[in-house]
């Protein structure tokens, strides 16, 4: 419980009024949802009109690979090589049974723990997440998004 010790103490959890006893009374999956919540609002705030900075869904990412990795490099001035392209192409059309395989389907692993969860668990993390600005766009219409109220 070091982390959400030390998590509680952010701006974030206290607005929330989120202590460690109560994660400890929640679910694995609950403390999980909390987490992310609290790194990623942390991010996004430290983030907030700091130029130079983009938020990037990691979904947003998985939906359009070399595209949105294009745009990446483009923002930090780095080229663009065919090489890379090759590879992303490469790695996200083919699929390989191996667990650390970078060879996957991008889309159906980052929404792979929809089919994964029990129905109830994944009840619990979506209504975390929709107390988060951050977990709200998950609950609009992006083109890499599921739109996750049907969930």
């Amino acid at each position: 419980y070091g982390i959400f010790r030390m998590l509680c103490e952010t701006p974030q959890a206290r607005r929330r009024g989120l202590t460690v006893a109560q994660l400890g009374n929640m679910s694995p999956c609950e403390r999980l949802a909390w987490r992310w919540v609290l790194f990623n609002e942390h991010a996004a705030e430290a983030a907030d009109g700091s130029p130079g900075s983009t938020r990037l869904y990691y979904e947003q990412l998985c939906a359009a690979p070399a595209g949105v990795a294009r745009d990446l490099f483009h923002a930090c001035d780095l080229s663009w090589d065919p090489q890379t392209d090759a590879f992303l192409t490469a790695s996200t059309r083919t699929a390989r049974a191996d667990y650390y395989s970078v060879f996957k389907d991008p889309l159906a692993s980052a929404w792979r723990w929809q089919e994964s969860m029990r129905a109830d668990d994944v009840a619990r993390v979506l209504a975390i997440a929709r107390q988060s600005r951050v977990g709200a766009a998950y609950f609009e219409d992006h083109d890499w998004t599921r739109k996750l109220d049907a969930a």
